[in-house]
């Protein structure tokens, strides 16, 4: 099982900016003038944090897909789970400059530095060592692997959110108004970038967590070794 939580934090955003000479005839241009920004978007790589302090009832009672996906109703027993918390933080710089008596403002480079931060939640009834504890294991590591494998997916999306930010120039009466606005929008794309990300991943996670894979993970021990809450329930992972 798997969840996501996306979060784009605030704290250092595009807050520094270029002045240039003020032109005062002719037709307003845009400040970028055809110019690529320079983006980067920095994903560490960390390893998994395993936790075994919840029980079957805490994990169940979190995070149950036998609650939303139909044909995992009969699943209720949470023993794995893995969660993620993703965050991003933006630093960067606006360009602002004077044109015909406004001011424009041009997002000019970008380094977003997202935190992924995976815990892999194992039931404590679980037995370090015993087949349903490796097959719950190797069940979660299917989810932590997917995740990996979409990093570029999400890199891209960001990347390209910006690239087209970049291109739109933001005209107001003052240097302040335009880059306040500009870093407003830059915070905008960046979160919905996140939120999109978020669903496809979801998507593809659920591909996992299916009744024949939940099966055959019970397959691999037999029924009557997986700890249970419930007579005539089945384990979910």
């Amino acid at each position: 099982m798997w969840r996501l939580i996306a979060l784009l934090m605030g704290s250092a955003l595009l807050l520094s900016a270029c002045v240039g000479n003020e032109t005062t005839s002719g037709t307003p241009t845009a400040c970028n003038a055809g110019a690529r920004p320079n983006i980067t978007v920095d994903i560490p790589a960390t390893a998994p944090t395993e936790d075994s302090h919840l029980g079957i009832a805490e994990l169940s009672a979190k995070d149950s897909l036998s609650s939303t996906v139909p044909a995992l109703q009969r699943y209720k027993e949470t023993l794995g789970l893995t969660a993620v918390n993703l965050a991003a933080n933006i630093d960067g710089n606006i360009r602002a400059d004077p044109r015909w008596g406004k001011w424009c403002a041009v997002l000019t480079n970008a380094t977003v530095k997202i935190n992924w931060d995976t815990t892999v939640f194992l039931a404590h009834e679980l037995i370090p060592g015993s087949c349903p504890y490796r097959a719950v294991r190797e069940h979660e590591q299917m989810h932590v692997d997917l995740d990996r494998s979409l990093l570029p997916i999400l890199r891209f999306k960001i990347e390209t959110a910006l690239e087209k930010l970049s291109q739109t120039t933001y005209w107001e009466t003052s240097s302040s108004y335009a880059i306040a606005e500009l870093d407003l929008r830059a915070k905008q794309v960046a979160q919905q970038a996140l939120d999109d990300f978020e669903r496809e991943r979801d998507a593809e996670q659920l591909t996992i967590d299916t009744p024949a894979e939940y099966d055959r993970v019970e397959a691999v021990c037999g029924r009557s070794a997986f700890p249970t809450l419930a007579t005539g329930a089945s384990s979910g992972m």
